[in-house]
Formats: C-alpha cells, structure tokens, sequence
C-alpha cells in the first residue's frame, strides 16, 4: 500500500480517484458498464461493474424463409424494442448478462403472428438468433394494371402506387416495356392507385383510378395517362434592321421559336406561352406563340414576335442576357416545366450598303464596324440577298459570305442576273453565332 500511495502522490491524484480510474479501465477492457452505488455515493468500495453482451435477432418469414422487415422485436424484461430493417434484422446493444424472453410480431395490411424465444446474454458476447413467424390469414387479391397513352399505346418506366384505405401509399411498382404492374397479396376491399411519368423520355401527368380488389381473384384493369407536352428545342433571337441609310440607330425587336413535343399529337395543344423576365426593372413580358406548320424546312415550330417597345423604356439595344420561359399547355390544361433560355446578344449596328454597278457581275459593297459588337471575324458571317422588284418579284440571289479582317466589304455576283431594264434590291445581314442578326437598308439598282 506504500508503494501504491507513493505512485498515488508522484502523479498527484487521491488514492481514491486513482481506484476509480482504474476499475473503469478494466470494464471497458471486459466489456461490462457500472452499476451505481445502493449505499454511500462517495465510498468507492461500494461500486462495482455489472456484465453487459449484444443481441441481433434475425426475423423470416416461416413459409418462405424471407427477412420480415418493420416486425416489432421486444425484450419484455428490460422495456426494451426495436424494428426489423429491410434485411429483417433487429440488434440491441449493452444489454445486462441475463436471461430473458425475446418476442417478434407484425401488425399492419399483412400481419405475422407472435413468436418468441428465451435467450442468455452473457458477458461481452454478442449473440445472434432467428424467430420464424407465421403470416397470419387475411382476405386478399391481386391486381394487374396497365398504363397507356391516350393513343392506347404502352408507357414503360411509369411510377405505379397502390394507397391502402387508410390513405398510405403501401405498394409501388415500375411499368414494364407492355406498360404493365402487378400486385399480389393486396387487402379485399377498395383501393386507389396513382400512375404518373416524371423521367425517362416524355413525363406523362398522374391519374388515378379506383379498384376493387377481391379475395382470391387477380383485378385487371388500365389506365390512360396524359402526355405532358414539353419542347425539344426554344430559341431566343435579337432581330436589328433598318429602313433607310440615313437611319442613325436600327429598329429591334426579339423573335421567339419553339419546336414543340406531344406524344399525344399536336392537336392537343392548347397554347404556347413565352415569358420575359427583365429582374433589373421587375418587369415582364408574356406573349403567345403562334403556330407555324411547315414554316422552315426541317421542322414544325411556333414563334413569335416581340416588339422592342414592350420592353422597358422601349430599348433592348443595350441590354444582353434576358431571361425567356416557355410554356405549353394542353387541352386538359396541363404543362412539363416551363423550358427556359436566354437572349445572349444584340447587335447595336447595321452594314452600311453601297452598290457598284459592273456590266456584266454586279459588285456590291458594303461597311461593317464589326469591333462595337463583335470582337473578331470568327463570331459571324455575311448574308447577301438580291431581289428582283420588276415582275414577277422574287429572291434571286442568296450567298453566305465569310468576313474579311477590315470594314469594307466586297462581293462579285458568281452568276448573270437578267437584264434589260430589270429593277433589284440587294440587302447584306449580319448574323452571329446564336443567330441574332442585324440587316442593312436595301439599295436597289437595274440591269
């Protein structure tokens, strides 16, 4: 005790802090947890450690030996319980070296019946057991449900719920390539069940439908989802031009184009929407879209066009970046997300056209200050078009032009042009990357 006191002394604690310290090391190391005194608090003598072990308690299904999950597993003794996870386990842990009576059931939709078993937890051990429950009888049916288009056709990957009478959603399913969900052990009675689309393709909006669900039957039945219609592509588009080469600044204004996606068909739009959103002046702008049927070539959009005076002070030529979201909306009023996109670019000037009549090539000319809106050449291209005025009028010329590193311009006319007392416009477009654009006045000139 000499010996222990001085060592006590050297690393300055009372002896009885020292024997506290140390018979809390030696539970850790055993795996045991302290018992609090019964009799005097401060006399250390009257402490000691109590034996602690684990449990984890697997839960099947006694037919088919498949893991129980949300069973209730209790230890009556110590007021203890847990629930089974998707793998049907339950653990416990510092649980007193005893023995006890360890019982598993299941209430709900589909119940297990009660089961138990006696168990001994011994000291720093963990222990493991399985419970086989009994499912219990209970009145029940199945369903088989397709989901289709309104044109009758299959939707695969669509979401399927099943809500129990009490309003919970219990069962969910993924549609298959046929479009089709099934269902066993489903409660008799009446059920609703909600499909809807949101990924994979073309989102279609939810529905639901009312079953009825019989004992020992199989319900079969469908139901016809809308197709949400949305866009494959939306463009946004500063249009400059002017009227006149005495023109000091050019009109603007923003043209809209929408190439529209319905599985359902076209013909179930009800209209297209654009929204400009100018968050500097809180202002916006709503327009709707027209359609245009054929209007280009390669496909079938709907556009429209928006006048630089619906914009804040009348002005966009200084402006860059606006915000723009479509919108389509169907028969049945229903719309995807909004698709949103951006106006990048205004171009702030024109070409300045002069014309140079040759005898045979006409030669046009034409001045660009690229610089104030465009930093090199690489950013856009020239488009040159001629028109004849004189009947019948028609476009009679149209070339893609690359720029040159100065402002003056130059182009020969590669082919004859009628002649003889015939009257033409020609007219150059600047047109960016993104395709804003601006257009010279037209100059007309005769041959």
């Amino acid at each position: 005790m000499q010996i222990a006191s001085g060592r006590t002394r050297e690393i300055g604690l009372p002896q009885s802090k020292f024997l506290i310290i140390l018979l809390a090391a030696i539970t850790a190391i055993s795996g045991c947890q302290w018992d609090p005194p019964r009799d005097n608090p401060l006399d250390p003598g009257s402490y000691r450690f109590q034996p602690v072990g684990a449990l984890e308690l697997l839960v099947l299904d006694r037919a088919t030996n498949t893991p129980i999950a949300g069973a209730e597993v209790r230890i009556k003794e110590i007021s203890e319980f847990r629930h089974t996870d998707s793998l049907g386990a339950a653990s416990f842990s510092a649980i007193p070296a005893d023995t006890y009576w360890v019982a598993a059931e299941r209430g709900g939709s589909f119940p297990y019946g009660i089961d138990s078993t006696r168990l001994i937890i011994a000291s720093d051990v963990s222990s493991r057991d399985t419970l086989r429950l009994a499912a219990l009888p209970t009145a029940s049916g199945g369903l088989k449900i397709t989901i289709l288009t309104l044109n009758s056709q299959p939707i695969p990957g669509a979401t399927v719920q099943v809500r129990e009478p009490n309003g919970v959603v219990g069962r969910y399913a993924i549609t298959n390539a046929l479009g089709e969900a099934e269902f066993a052990i489903l409660p008799a009675g009446s059920v609703w069940v909600t499909a809807f689309r949101e990924n994979g393709g073309a989102a279609y909006g939810r529905d639901s439908i009312r079953v009825d669900i019989f004992t020992a039957q199989i319900a079969d039945t469908s139901l016809s989802l809308n197709a949400l219609p949305s866009f494959e592509k939306v463009v946004v588009n500063a249009i400059a031009y002017a009227d006149n080469p005495q023109q000091a600044e050019p009109f603007y204004f923003v043209r809209l184009k929408a190439v529209e996606n319905d599985p359902d068909g076209s013909f179930h739009l009800r209209r297209v929407e654009a929204r400009a959103i100018d968050f500097a002046h809180e202002d916006t702008i709503r327009t709707s879209l027209r359609y245009f049927p054929n209007d280009i070539p390669d496909s079938i959009y709907w556009g429209a066009d928006i006048q630089s005076d619906q914009f804040y002070n009348s002005l966009i030529d200084n402006v860059v970046a606006i915000p723009f979201e479509f919108f389509a909306y169907d028969a049945a009023g229903g719309s995807a997300p909004p698709t949103s996109t951006i106006l990048v670019r205004v171009l702030h000037g024109y070409p300045d056209a002069a014309q140079v009549q040759p005898e045979q090539y006409p030669q046009l000319r034409w001045i660009y200050t690229y610089i104030d809106d465009l930093q090199d050449t690489s950013l856009f291209n020239y488009l040159v078009r001629i028109y004849r005025t004189s009947f019948p009028s028609s476009l009679a010329y149209e070339r893609l032009v690359a720029p040159n590193e100065g402002t003056q311009n130059l182009h020969v006319v590669d082919r004859l042009l009628p002649s003889g007392g015939i009257d033409y416009e020609y007219e150059v477009w600047v047109i960016d990357l993104y395709g804003n654009s601006s257009r010279s006045p037209r100059i007309p000139f005769r041959r």
